[in-house]
């Protein structure tokens, strides 16, 4: 009898160890998958955005004095329109925007909201949530995917595209996509490929 009570605690044992080993392989392996699809997800991010910014004229930014006279601005006009067809065709972009660096603040130059709407940012609305994130592609002049961010309208993970002319980045496109949102597709997709 005490035999039989050895044998069923032993193999309970053996049972949960490699249960346990299991789990940690499961998990890792999920990781992996996960990764996979992150880095996938934010390559997809990055080129529409990169090829987004070929329909931006240099021309029509340098037109702008990055205040509330803008609006009146043709050229600014022209930006927004497009801003808005932008974020209208993707329907997981929240916001689209253009910003500019001046004396190491980041102000708006245009966005995608209505003026309308209490999402709107004005021609020369100072970002002072910027992140060392958002100051990225001012200065390095590389598209940055920024890490899990929250500022005044949510929590967001954005692509932040230089526009160059010459040597001099006159703006950065951003797209923000919505972080809970942008996660929970990637785990759908790690999930689904169980």
């Amino acid at each position: 009898m005490k035999k039989t009570s050895q044998q069923e605690k032993r193999i309970s044992k053996i049972f949960h160890i490699v249960m346990f080993a299991y789990l940690v392989a499961c998990f890792f392996i999920m990781n992996a998958i996960y990764s996979n699809y992150y880095e996938s997800e934010k390559n997809n991010i990055i080129d529409y955005a990169e090829s987004t910014k070929l329909f931006i004229n240099t021309k029509d930014i340098k037109t702008l004095n990055v205040d509330l006279s803008d609006i009146e601005n043709e050229s600014y006009q022209f930006l927004k329109t497009n801003l808005v067809d932008l974020k209208q065709s993707r329907n997981n972009i929240e916001f689209a925007y253009l910003m500019k660096k001046i004396d190491d603040r980041i102000y708006f130059l245009v966005d995608s909201e209505d003026p309308d709407s209490k999402d709107y940012s004005y021609p020369g609305q100072l970002y002072f949530e910027a992140t060392p994130n958002d100051f990225e592609p001012f200065l390095s002049k590389q598209t940055v995917v920024t890490d899990e961010i929250s500022d005044r309208w949510g929590t967001w993970i954005s692509v932040l595209v230089p526009i160059v002319d010459g040597n001099e980045v006159v703006a950065v496109l951003g797209l923000d996509y919505d972080a809970v949102s942008f996660k929970q597709n990637i785990l759908n997709q790690t999930l689904n490929y169980f």
